[in-house]
Formats: structure tokens, C-alpha cells, sequence
């Protein structure tokens, strides 16, 4: 058992009669499944009732607590309850916690003296009946508006299911629309040869290859709601012969990442458009397809028109078709490549020169990637591959420079990804003279040297903060962080007493709710924060309550 000390079996789905966590009526703003950066939506979305923070929350069966995560990005607020039916659910994005949940883990983070927590409890610590108030609906964490992010998972391999399975839904009267196709002549290595696009209906798709596969962009749409949402099912027959299904009934998180071998990547990448792809490249290990043939992928003729059909359908039945015909072109031109090093798809491989060397896992890429790779030693630049290509598994990095032994500094320097003109940190450190990084993206990298401190600024006037016992500071950094970058640290005190600091890192602001136990008059704020590279910053205000 992973939580607590409940240990059952999972019982049969429609056995369970999970009841919904809100009061209102469900109205969503994501489904289950949906296509997100990097990831499947592991859960659904539930609008509150009139696009504020306040609504109530209930435990959608019996269980106890066995987990409370507070983090300023990702899930904010969220609370984990294990049910004896087998599964666990979670309530994320919360604005606070019910009263005795809230006090308890206050003082868990008064003696860690942290904002962010990662709490498991044992059975009976905090149980529940169904129904029970848990929570206050919010926007915490990484959330664009306030709603509520609620999953259900199986516990012992914390596997997110779909909760319509478990009746936890919005009636759904409206049909899926499929706002295009698009269809790829494949080369045997699965190299994209030839494309070719349509938004209507029996149009016919001439592509310069011998196979082909087919993409779809599409969404799904609910009652009640403007929001557009994933799509349930998906089945693609040739000739009227099945030859690709896929359902989202579940998605593991060890698969989620997948998701960038389920889709069109490049065109997502250069294009911002989102195409389902209804076949399967090699190195593509999801388990949400039920079946396939040919890896999805169909010959092509002059001669002959091979019909296509594609079916969406929601969890309620409503279905949408597309018919489209693939053929072959009369000219088929040779694929073309400008790059100096190819990525297989299941075997471990290295690029070496006299500067740089680049270590690829065997799942580092899901078919073979032919990339470009340039290091400038002026510039610290480094190229290593293109963004419209698909990573899946990080690649290791050394560069070796005389700078490295000479500069005093060398703990500064970490690896930076840049796309426009946004720089992440990727971390990264110096030993023995030579710089260790990972890159968890192809595209343009850049040795950088970070010397700059996080800034703190107090995001109201003097006078609009007199006698308030709410404060919000501003707190940024010159760099954002991503793969092994470290986020801010900060600290808040008030006369030297550590508070509690609500950071939200999408809004680069830390929330202080004064306690009751500073009485009026005038008190010391004091924050402190470093960033990645260990540049140092404090900011103190003479505060009047």
C-alpha cells in the first residue's frame, strides 16, 4: 500500500457510488484526457458557479486524508483522500482547507518554516464520511482562473481514471467538430515525406509517398459550458477496415509525456495547432489505443483512392464522422537533411568531439531523429536539433572550456534553453573543470552566467497597506526555471517570527496574511529569497497594523 494503512482490492467501478464534490451543477473547463503541454489532463475541471474563488468542496465518498501537497506551481493547494473502494481522489487548486485540515497543517508549515509541503498521513488522522465539507474552492498553483482540478485515481499505482466512468459528469447533449485532417506520407522510418491538409468533408489528399497516415484536430464540447474540451474516442477505418481506436479511460503518469508522440509535435511547435495523430510511431509506449493495424499506417496508389473515415464520440454517444481520400501523387521527391547526427529510437548513442559530448537514452526520441548539432565556443552556443522535434527522455551534456578552470565564478554558469527571447534555466554546474547539464528539448541552448539576485518589490502603496492584513510582494527572477533549474527560495518574517508566504509563481507574487497575534502599531516585514544560481536578495518595510 502506497498511503496510510488502507489496504483493499479495488472493487468493480460501476459497483461505486462516488457522489460529486460540488453542490452546483457540473459545467467544465477541461476533460479528461485533454491535450496539454507535455502531458494528458489527468483529471476534469470544474467551473465554479459564477467565476470566483468560494465554492464549497465535499468528499465524493468515505476515506480518510492519506496526503496534503502544497506547492506554489502546479496543484497548489491539494488534498488527497483514499476511499476502501481501491482509488484515491484529489482536489486541486484549493483556496483554503476546512477549519481543523487548515490549523493542522499551518503548524506543519510554521515548524518546517515552508510554504511548500508534501505531507502523507496514516488512516484515521483526518477521516471523512461522504459529503463532508473538505475544502474552498480556488486558483492556486498553476491555474488560470478559479475551478476545481479533481482526479481519481487507483491507488496502489496512483493510475488517473477517467471520473465519468464513476458518473461524476455534466450532461452532454453536443457533438465533437472536427476542424481538419491531415494526412503524411511516411518514409519506412516513419520521416514525414509529404503533407497534406483539408477542412471539409469528402475531399481527396494527394500525398508524394507509398503510406500514409492521418491526423485529425478536433474538439469536444459540453453543456452548459463556451469551453472546448478533449476528445473521448477515436476510430479510424480504411476501406471500411478498422485500422486505429484509442479511448481515454486512463492514462498513466508514466506514459502522460507520450502525448508528444500521439501528436502532430511540429506542427504543434511552429504552427500553435493541435493534431491527433491516428497511427503509432516506434518508440510510442501509451497504452490508451485498443486497436491498431499496420501501426495505423496504409499503402497508397495512383490508381486508387483509399477511403478514410475517422469517428469522434463523446463518453454520452454523440458522434462526428469525416471522410477523407488519400492517394499517391504522380512525382514522389526524395527527403531531404540538412542534419549531422541521427537519434535512434531504442538504442543508447553518443555525438563526441573535442568540446562537447551528448549522451541520448535508448528512449530518447520515438523514431529516428536525424538533427543538427554546432557548438560555438565564443558564444557558448549550443544547437542540438530542432524545436519541432520531439524529446522524450533528457540528454545528457558536457562542454569542456578553459573558462571553467579559470573563472572564479564558475558556479554561476548554467545551461539556458532560449526560444524568442525567453531564456530557462535548465541548471547545471561546473566540476573538474567541465560543465554537466541535461536538455530536455531540442533547439537553441546558450552557457549563460547568472549574477543578477531576484527582485522584491511591494506590489501595493505605503497607504494602501496600513492597517491591512493582507501584503503582496512581487517576487521575480531574470531567468525562469525548467527541467533540473531550481525555483525561488524565499523566507517571510514579521519582528523577526517566521509567517507564511503563499507564493504563486504564475503570478510572481507572495500573498502574507498577517497573523492575529501581531497586535497594532508598527511591525518589520522581512523577506529573503535566492534563486538558482544562489544570488541573494532581502527586502524589509516598516509595516503599521
Amino acid at each position: 500500500c502506497l498511503h496510510g494503512s488502507l489496504c483493499s482490492q479495488m472493487l468493480p467501478i460501476d459497483s461505486i457510488n462516488m457522489q460529486s464534490p460540488i453542490k452546483h451543477t457540473i459545467k467544465l473547463a477541461g476533460s479528461f484526457g485533454e491535450l496539454r503541454s507535455n502531458h494528458f489532463h489527468s483529471g476534469i475541471d470544474i467551473k465554479s458557479t459564477n467565476g470566483q474563488v468560494g465554492d464549497s468542496i465535499y468528499v465524493a465518498d468515505d476515506g480518510f486524508v492519506s496526503r496534503i501537497r502544497i506547492t506554489y506551481s502546479s496543484y497548489g493547494k491539494a488534498l488527497y483522500v483514499d476511499h476502501p473502494s481501491g482509488y484515491t481522489t484529489v482536489y486541486a487548486h484549493l483556496l483554503r482547507f476546512n477549519d481543523t485540515l487548515e490549523t493542522y497543517i499551518q503548524e506543519v508549515q510554521k515548524y518546517l518554516k515552508s510554504y511548500d509541503v508534501d505531507i502523507y498521513l496514516d488512516q484515521g488522522k483526518f477521516e471523512f464520511k461522504k459529503g463532508e465539507f473538505l475544502a474552498i474552492m480556488g486558483s492556486t498553483g498553476r491555474s488560470y482562473g478559479p475551478h476545481l482540478h479533481f482526479e481519481i485515481r487507483e491507488t496502489e499505482k496512483e493510475i488517473p481514471v477517467n471520473p465519468f466512468l464513476f458518473g461524476i459528469k455534466p450532461s452532454d447533449k453536443r457533438k465533437a467538430v472536427i476542424h481538419g485532417i491531415q494526412a503524411y506520407a511516411m518514409t519506412p522510418d516513419f520521416q514525414v515525406q509529404d503533407r497534406a491538409k483539408s477542412t471539409k468533408n469528402n475531399t481527396t489528399l494527394s500525398l508524394g509517398g507509398w503510406r500514409a497516415g492521418v491526423a485529425i484536430k478536433a474538439n469536444d464540447f459540453m453543456d452548459g459550458s463556451y469551453n472546448k474540451t478533449g476528445l473521448y474516442k477515436i476510430q479510424m477505418t480504411v476501406d471500411d477496415t478498422l485500422y486505429y481506436s484509442a479511448t481515454m479511460d486512463a492514462v498513466s503518469f508514466d506514459e502522460t509525456k507520450y502525448i508528444n508522440a500521439c501528436i502532430d509535435y511540429e506542427t504543434k511547435q511552429i504552427k500553435r495547432e493541435t493534431y491527433f495523430q491516428c497511427f503509432k510511431l516506434p518508440g510510442n509506449s501509451i497504452n490508451l489505443i485498443d486497436s491498431i493495424r499496420h501501426d495505423g499506417l496504409f499503402k497508397i496508389f495512383q490508381s486508387k483512392k483509399r477511403k478514410v473515415d475517422i469517428v469522434v464520440s463523446d463518453f454520452d454517444g454523440n458522434m462526428t464522422k469525416r471522410t477523407v481520400y488519400v492517394q499517391r501523387k504522380k512525382q514522389v521527391k526524395p527527403l531531404l537533411s540538412s542534419s549531422n547526427f541521427q537519434v535512434p529510437y531504442h538504442q543508447y548513442s553518443e555525438y563526441n568531439d573535442s568540446i562537447i559530448s551528448l549522451s541520448f537514452s535508448p528512449s530518447s526520441v520515438y523514431k529516428p531523429e536525424n538533427i543538427a548539432i554546432e557548438f560555438n565556443p565564443s558564444t557558448m552556443e549550443l544547437i542540438v536539433g530542432d524545436k519541432s522535434q520531439a524529446l522524450h527522455q533528457p540528454i545528457d551534456v558536457k562542454i569542456r572550456l578553459p573558462i571553467f578552470t579559470t573563472d572564479p565564478d564558475k558556479d554561476k554558469y548554467f545551461l539556458g534553453y532560449t526560444s524568442g527571447n525567453k531564456i530557462d534555466n535548465l541548471g547545471g554546474q561546473v566540476q573538474d573543470s567541465i560543465f554537466h547539464g541535461r536538455i530536455f528539448k531540442f533547439g537553441k541552448h546558450k552557457i549563460l552566467k547568472d549574477i543578477t539576485p531576484p527582485s522584491i518589490v511591494l506590489k501595493s502603496t505605503n497607504e494602501s497597506i496600513k492597517g491591512k492584513r493582507l501584503i503582496t510582494i512581487g517576487l521575480n527572477d531574470n531567468y525562469g526555471t525548467y527541467g533540473d533549474g531550481n525555483s525561488l527560495k524565499y523566507q517571510c518574517s514579521i519582528d523577526g517570527q517566521w509567517v507564511i508566504g503563499e507564493y504563486s509563481s504564475f503570478r510572481k507574487s507572495i500573498l502574507i496574511r498577517i497573523p492575529t497575534e501581531f497586535g497594532k502599531g508598527k511591525h518589520l516585514l522581512q523577506i529573503e529569497c535566492s534563486d538558482d544560481r544562489q544570488n541573494y536578495s532581502i527586502f524589509t518595510k516598516e509595516i503599521q497594523l
